[in-house]
């Protein structure tokens, strides 16, 4: 059998190494790296799914939510069905609904939907409420 040369040898190594991170990343890896590797696809498609079962990654998805305008124009029950109750911080005195989407790098933010004739007219990520309002 006959050995590779420098140059196959070098090929196969520089071919085989993204794969190996890969590997790696999906296996071996924090659950974190996998959240990261999956918010790729988000800002092109946004699955109830994905809201449900990685808060980790929602302030990634309602970012793309509020820069899409995905919610506009929905009544509170298509959002309610859209984002679940699940991490709904609540409801605000005007009917506004409120989830808190922390991320690492902004761990108070919250994304505000607001109604208007019980339809969303607004969206947006916000840290400060008051200021928001």
């Amino acid at each position: 059998m006959r050995s590779l040369s420098r140059a196959q040898r070098v090929l196969f190594v520089a071919l085989l190494v993204p794969w190996v991170c890969i590997a790696i990343a999906f296996f071996i890896g924090p659950r974190t790296a996998l959240n990261e590797l999956q918010t790729l696809r988000w800002p092109h498609e946004f699955s109830v799914e994905d809201w449900r079962t990685h808060p980790s990654q929602r302030w990634q998805m309602a970012e793309d939510l509020t820069r899409g305008s995905q919610l506009r124009g929905k009544t509170p029950a298509q959002v309610r069905r859209m984002l679940g109750g699940v991490g709904a911080m609540g409801v605000s005195a005007s009917g506004d609904l409120v989830w808190s989407v922390p991320s690492p790098q902004r761990p108070n933010d919250l994304l505000i939907v607001l109604f208007e004739d019980d339809v969303v007219v607004r969206a947006a990520l916000t840290n400060d409420v008051e200021r928001y309002y």
